[in-house]
């Protein structure tokens, strides 16, 4: 229940965020917080899955090396 009321918190703290930014007109920003805010709930919810995030990374880095021409 504590997991759930936390995100339920964290998503009403994007809302409230990103409804600042697009009513100031800080497209960038707006852009930037929602990737940002895009990964961490994705490593969350990997964290709360049971993935060690070391493990995967470990695993994509080859292919991220691999597109980015690294």
């Amino acid at each position: 229940m504590l997991m759930v009321s936390f995100l339920l918190f964290m998503i009403a703290m994007a809302a409230i965020q990103g409804y600042q930014l697009y009513t100031k007109g800080e497209r960038r920003d707006l852009i930037v917080f929602a990737a940002l805010w895009a990964v961490a709930t994705v490593a969350g919810a990997l964290t709360v899955a049971g993935v060690k995030l070391s493990t995967l990374l470990r695993h994509l880095m080859p292919t991220v090396q691999r597109l980015t021409g690294g």
